[in-house]
């Protein structure tokens, strides 16, 4: 009994579905290689240091089997409001995302211009990816990265149209020696060893703090803060006192 039902019902069966597999194959293949955007948010960072300001990087990955060339990305972190990151102004040495690769999309400024009382935190919940003409719309919609970044509770609408919102928050970007600095550094520090060489230079946020330490020197006093004159007095008498080296103080305008 059990033979005949092996013969004639579970081998037709089994045959049948072998063949429609191998049928979907090529379709399933196709779809992944020609048509799908299948974009995935692996994490999203964002973060302040009170010499280079503010950073924000995003890690996507590619699940089909076609590469796209990122020209921009909308981050945004709420319904209403959303910054952009732009790799073709940054001039990204990698901005193609290949089949089944990931790629990490970073982004530093001084200051976000945005009403400080209502300053958000800089998690995107939704995004929108520019890849030449094709804009591909992605939802951070995992419950458990909902639940680690406090967002269960945000609401994303299906039917919102992301691109008639125009709320883009902008950033300031304040440059120093080539690098981006916070509103925090008043000044900085070139140092000159015992052969009038430059060495390095190190900046000085508002209250003293130094980005590199000197000498065992990490943080000046606050009251030679106040004016060049009196932080060269101390830094003379105290930082560099039978050192040797020579300094110039810049104060950093803003």
């Amino acid at each position: 009994m059990f033979k005949y039902l092996l013969i004639e019902y579970l081998v037709p069966v089994s045959t049948l579905f072998s063949n429609v597999m191998v049928g979907l194959v090529p379709i399933i293949v196709g779809w992944m290689r020609y048509f799908s955007t299948n974009i995935k948010v692996l994490g999203q960072t964002s973060g302040y240091d009170k010499f280079y300001g503010e950073s924000y990087s995003l890690k996507l990955e590619n699940k089909t089997l076609r590469s796209f060339v990122i020209d921009k990305v909308n981050v945004f972190i709420n319904q209403e409001n959303f910054f952009t990151i732009d790799l073709e102004k940054l001039d990204f040495e990698k901005r193609a995302l290949e089949p089944f690769k990931q790629l990490v999309i970073k982004e530093q400024w001084t200051e976000m211009l945005s009403d400080p009382a209502k300053k958000p935190i800089l998690y995107g919940i939704k995004f929108e990816i520019f890849c030449g003409s094709k804009v591909i719309l992605i939802k951070y919609l995992s419950f458990w990265q909902q639940l680690k970044h406090c967002k269960i509770f945000i609401r994303c609408s299906i039917k919102k149209d992301l691109m008639s919102i125009k709320n883009r928050l902008p950033f300031w970007t304040h440059r120093f020696d080539n690098n981006i600095i916070s509103t925090e550094v008043k000044f900085a520090l070139h140092l000159f060893n015992e052969n009038g060489i430059f060495e390095r230079t190190i900046l000085i946020a508002e209250h003293g703090l130094m980005s590199d330490s000197f000498r065992g020197y990490n943080c000046l006093q606050r009251d030679c803060m106040k004016s060049v004159d009196l932080l060269e007095k101390h830094i003379k008498d105290e930082l560099l006192k039978d050192s040797g080296y020579s300094f110039r103080i810049q104060a950093i305008e803003r």
